[in-house]
């Protein structure tokens, strides 16, 4: 007869496990393993999905509205990301790590509490961000017509911030329940092949009538369908005495846990998009919609790291809780082998391919040639160190990592102020690697210092 675990559910016993479960289940979290192993597969597979309906997309908008009006749309896409950080103030994080040990102390009034805050600062503070951000976007359209371009498209761009707030914030809470593929189907399904039906239909039906705007209204209509969609699926995730209970609200103590996430979000996303930012800045839209295409071909490399460690999170903060600091070392040094070992060979073959891959977008955008190999081989390193950012904001040593990440932005922006006026892109990229892989190593040693753990690829396992 099958052995229980402690929630009454069968073991299936190892006969059962296929490959992979038994691969990602060797991660270290005991019964966890099976639901990782399915988070990861899931995950893996939606991004690749993702990534495709993204590249479509990019091709389509490359091929039709050429170099720099492209660099008008990402040039107000990447601000909505940047903005993004402060809007959901760090509460995403917050939620990966307070839900779970919420619930295992059945401290329902909190939870609740905690969910219906979350929510109304949320929206709060990404509206006023929006109509600032509208309002500092119009005043810059006395600029010239390349700047006119730019700053018109970060201002209907705008539209999008509360949208993609919220759909984070419904992510975050179902990926704290272990939902992780539900959790991932509004960003990464719905939001991009939505995205590209309606600008592959207004490019087949009129291409001449495409523009910036109209692909960052796309976005804004799946957006509010992704929406809607998490939020049926995140009502009936807790307990229905989450909901019976009488919200609880320690707010004093969630903004004091949250704004050092938010800190630790917002230099790691300027880490990843103050290069694009200081391209557009500094060399203009054409050069901009060149070096953007490059750091999202990029992304491929970044997937492998993102499929393994993106389910992760919740499964940190319940083994810091239960003071598990065996399974917590295993759990972050395979999954550093792991993602390592997936993105190697992806990295080399976009190394090798580069300009071929670079050509599906224009002949063009055969300029982003050596930024595309620089990026691929500095994301290669950064992922040696394991996912050490996240380890530390799961176990509530947030404020070590904002000091890590915080130099490494001073770092990269001193860099890029540097080496784009005198080596364009390629300057960009420089400084954008030496940035992460300066933040990576540095917070594998505060890692190493506040819990005894070597989270790297290189560390040992029990």
């Amino acid at each position: 007869m099958p052995e229980r675990d402690p929630a009454g559910k069968a073991d299936p016993g190892p006969a059962r496990l296929s490959l992979q479960e038994t691969l990602l289940r060797k991660l270290g979290a005991g019964e966890r393993g099976r639901g990782l192993a399915g988070g990861a597969a899931g995950s893996f597979l939606l991004k690749g999905f993702s990534f495709l309906a993204v590249f479509l997309t990019t091709v389509i908008l490359t091929n039709v509205l050429g170099a720099e009006r492209f660099g008008a749309y990402a040039y107000g896409m990447n601000w909505v990301y940047i903005l993004m950080v402060p809007a959901v103030l760090g509460f995403d994080r917050l939620l990966l790590r307070e839900i779970p040990v919420l619930e295992h102390r059945a401290d329902f009034g909190k939870l609740r509490g905690l969910l219906r805050y979350s929510h109304k600062l949320i929206l709060g503070i990404s509206f006023a961000l929006a109509m600032v951000a509208a309002g500092v976007a119009t005043w810059m359209t006395r600029l010239d017509d390349v700047s006119f371009a730019m700053t018109r498209a970060t201002q209907i761009a705008m539209l999008l911030l509360p949208i993609f707030a919220l759909l984070r914030l419904r992510q975050t809470i179902l990926l704290a329940k272990r939902k992780f593929v539900t959790a991932q189907i509004g960003e990464l399904g719905i939001l991009p092949w939505g995205t590209l039906v309606l600008v592959g239909a207004i490019a087949l039906v009129d291409p001449n009538r495409l523009s910036a705007e109209l692909a960052i209204l796309a976005y804004f209509i799946t957006g509010m369908i992704g929406i809607l969609f998490l939020y049926l699926k995140t009502r009936s995730e807790f307990d229905p005495r989450v909901y019976e209970a009488t919200p609880e609200y320690n707010v004093r103590a969630w903004l004091a846990a949250a704004v050092p996430m938010l800190l630790v979000a917002g230099m790691q996303i300027l880490n990843q998009r103050i290069d694009i930012l200081m391209v557009g800045s500094m060399l203009g839209a054409e050069d901009v919609g060149i070096y953007a295409v490059a750091n999202r071909g990029v992304l491929l490399v970044w997937l492998a790291f993102f499929a393994v460690n993106q389910p992760l999170s919740p499964v940190m903060a319940k083994l810091h809780e239960e003071q598990n600091r065996a399974s917590l070392q295993n759990l972050l040094v395979r999954a550093a082998r792991i993602s390592l070992a997936l993105a190697v060979p992806i990295a080399a073959l976009l190394i090798l391919f580069a300009s071929t891959f670079l050509g599906f977008f224009g002949a063009e955008f055969r300029a982003g040639h050596d930024p595309m190999v620089i990026m691929s081989v500095g994301q290669v390193i950064t992922m040696v160190f394991g996912s050490v950012s996240t380890a530390l904001v799961m176990t509530g040593n947030e404020r070590t990592a904002a000091v890590g990440i915080g130099i490494s932005v001073l770092l990269n922006i001193a860099l890029n102020l540097l080496l784009i006026p005198i080596y364009g892109m390629t300057g960009a990229a420089w400084a954008l690697v030496v940035g992460q892989i300066t933040a990576a190593a540095m917070m594998s040693i505060f890692v190493y210092r506040n819990l005894g753990i070597n989270s790297t690829a290189l560390g040992k396992t029990s």
